[in-house]
């Protein structure tokens, strides 16, 4: 698809510039309900043509400049080959694509980016806007104060730096005070936010290059995305 080319051309641009070893999934109908139903030379002819795939995928990911270092053709689906794989080589981050499913395909079908993201108890990288959407303009890393958030800034750092026209920006979503304490008490954004300032600074240390601290006001996922809507103009 697309949206799986769209994350290989991401996986094999992070390879080539972190030095990572890169291993290409891929998956097929399981191989019991094949055999059940007594189609062992369709399940055969399956494999065969994933196995295909992954040897294509492969001289495209050479050709970007990359070394892949396994292939993987499952005979499950894929929201459980990624995470095997991944468990299996000791992946440090699973890049998969995303294909923007309206509300009752994936009622219907689920969302195999989605069911990944909370399975493989790992860093996971959803490409998702299609093709020209890699290398990105601008890097946002969300942070609180949650550890996990610190290693995410980084990560978006690093990711940043290794984007050599990648602005990097580290936003802290404050959430709105209730109506009634709003009325009783001025409402300062910048209190409880001392930490991002020194972040920021620890972060320009180590990718090499300025990063912006910014706050904003709402429910953190919307504040996210009207943020980052809001820095990339029209």
């Amino acid at each position: 698809s697309t949206e799986a080319h769209s994350a290989l051309v991401a996986a094999a641009d992070l390879a080539k510039r972190s030095g990572a070893s890169l291993h290409l999934v891929t998956a097929f109908p399981p191989s019991s309900m094949l055999t059940y139903a007594g189609l062992e030379s369709v399940l055969a002819a399956l494999e065969k043509d994933a196995q295909i795939l992954l040897d294509a995928e492969r001289v495209i990911v050479e050709a970007l400049g990359a070394t892949v270092s396994g292939l993987h053709a499952a005979p499950q689906p894929a929201f459980d080959a990624v995470p095997r794989v991944a468990q299996a080589i000791d992946a440090d981050l699973v890049v998969v694509g995303n294909r923007e499913l309206d509300v009752l395909k994936r009622l219907l079908d689920g969302s195999v980016s989605n069911d990944v993201l909370h399975s493989a108890h790992r860093p996971v990288l959803i490409v998702r806007g299609g093709a020209g959407c890699w290398h990105p303009a601008q890097v946002i890393g969300a942070v609180d104060d949650c550890p996990a958030s610190k290693g995410a800034s980084r990560f978006a750092g690093t990711n940043a730096h290794r984007s050599d026209a990648a602005t990097l920006l580290i936003v802290e979503v404050d959430r709105e005070p209730p109506m009634v304490a709003a009325r009783y008490q001025v409402y300062d954004i910048n209190v409880g936010h001392d930490h991002l300032e020194p972040l920021a600074a620890s972060l320009e240390q180590s990718v090499g290059r300025a990063v912006a601290p910014a706050l904003t006001v709402g429910e953190p996922a919307a504040a996210l995305l009207a943020f980052g809507d809001e820095r990339s103009g029209p």
